[in-house]
């Protein structure tokens, strides 16, 4: 059972628990999420073996590499981000980016948000295709990873410094990023519903609420060592070596 922390923020009761829901051990052998191969030909142009096809909650998509036609190119190569959504098909960013992170969408799956290297935060708008990069002059330059939204419309980012995994969350002004707060984190997390930040370590799940001005956790759960991973059906699930089991009481 999860043990709930009070920090300085609003106090949040979760329990969480692990149900067992098959013998998957990673994202990519669940069988049962596989998509059609008349989508991933769709996805993939032609049935070209992708850069990546994965599940976000109400969409698949994969970037696909666009030939290097300079020096440039071949260190930071161009990609094309394509989007599958059962409302509108499939969707192609139109602009031609070196993406740095893969994309992070809005719970509404309108919206999504990449990293570009060297130093930017785009957002593509899933309804045109069209994607453009946001304002973060006021940001410390650097890669942008593992973007987010929040449920109060603020966005999420993490950056490598000093060797550390730091996240950044920024208050918008339309387009202009402000910072609101930032927070060392583990490798792996995952923002479930724009409410929570979950982390994974050795031996346990830890759930975060995004305050005003920090990240404070409010559950831990003992759980085998694996991977959290957010599924096509909305399912927060955690793989680890004996099977995959989904976590329940998040809301």
């Amino acid at each position: 059972m999860a043990k709930p922390k009070q920090g300085s923020g609003v106090a949040v009761s979760i329990e969480l628990r692990l149900v067992r829901i098959g013998d998957a051990t990673d994202l990519r052998d669940d069988d049962d999420l596989e998509p059609s191969g008349e989508l991933v030909t769709k996805l993939t142009q032609g049935g070209l073996p992708p850069f990546r096809i994965a599940q976000a909650p109400g969409v698949y998509w994969t970037m696909v590499h666009e030939p290097a036609r300079t020096k440039a190119q071949e260190l930071a190569p161009m990609r094309r981000l394509r989007v599958w959504r059962p409302s509108s098909g499939i969707i192609t960013m139109i602009d031609q980016v070196a993406p740095s992170s893969e994309p992070g969408f809005r719970a509404d799956a309108r919206k999504a948000l990449l990293g570009v290297l060297p130093d930017q935060l785009w957002e593509v708008d899933l309804e045109s295709g069209a994607g453009r990069p946001l304002d973060t002059s006021g940001l410390e330059s650097n890669t942008m990873t593992r973007p987010a939204y929040l449920a109060d419309g603020r966005l999420l980012f993490c950056v490598s410094s000093k060797g550390k995994m730091v996240v950044h969350a920024c208050s918008r002004d339309g387009d202009r990023l402000t910072p609101a707060f930032s927070a060392a984190v583990e490798a792996h997390y995952l923002v479930v519903g724009g409410r929570f930040v979950v982390l994974t370590s050795e031996v346990a799940i830890k759930v975060f609420e995004c305050q005003a001005d920090e990240l404070e956790m409010v559950a831990e759960l003992s759980a085998p060592d694996g991977l959290c991973e957010l599924r096509f059906d909305g399912k927060l699930v955690h793989y680890s070596d004996d099977g995959a089991y989904e976590i329940l009481g998040l809301g």
